[in-house]
């Protein structure tokens, strides 16, 4: 993951993105049901454009980093908030054919009294 200092510039990058709805969204990977023939689960996977190098940063280290800085659960919450902006709006849209949602967690998400509310 690069040096600290890089590290630092990633993690505060993403927190300003975090706090100003720019540069991050959910794309939905579709889970198909092939004996009903239709969309059952979207799993929302987080992606992170990088506003300096306009590169999308992998996953694996933005979440890495936003762990090691004590950053995830207001990662996990802006999903969480976003994720199920989309579900709404598709129950609306689609009612009663709408797929559920699956949102991935990190442990302190799951460990935080505050998220489980």
């Amino acid at each position: 993951m690069g040096d600290s200092g890089e590290n630092l510039y990633i993690i505060e990058s993403l927190k300003e993105d975090l706090a100003s709805d720019n540069n991050l969204k959910i794309k939905f990977q579709p889970v198909f049901d092939v004996e009903v023939q239709r969309v059952w689960v979207a799993e929302a996977l987080l992606r992170w454009r990088h506003p300096q190098t306009a590169k999308y940063v992998p996953p694996k280290v933005f979440v890495e980093l936003a762990e090691k800085f004590n950053f995830s659960v207001e990662l996990d919450r802006w999903v969480f908030k976003h994720a199920l902006d989309t579900s709404e709006r598709w129950w609306r849209e689609f009612p009663g054919a709408a797929p559920r949602i699956s949102i991935n967690v990190t442990a302190a998400s799951i460990e935080d009294r505050a998220f489980q509310r």
